[in-house]
């Protein structure tokens, strides 16, 4: 998950300064995977 997430800063699918907490998203905290596919969406959203 680590190496997901420092993809996506690299990629600037994410921005450097997003706090996303790999581990808590590994244990299937709600907020944390809610948090990340938000910032997924948002994303795509923004360039289509």
């Amino acid at each position: 998950m680590e190496w997901f997430v420092e993809e996506l800063k690299k990629s600037d699918v994410i921005s450097d300064d997003v706090k996303i907490d790999s581990r808590m998203v590994c244990m299937k905290s709600a907020d944390h995977v809610f948090d990340l596919l938000w910032r997924l969406v948002a994303h795509d959203i923004w360039f289509t």
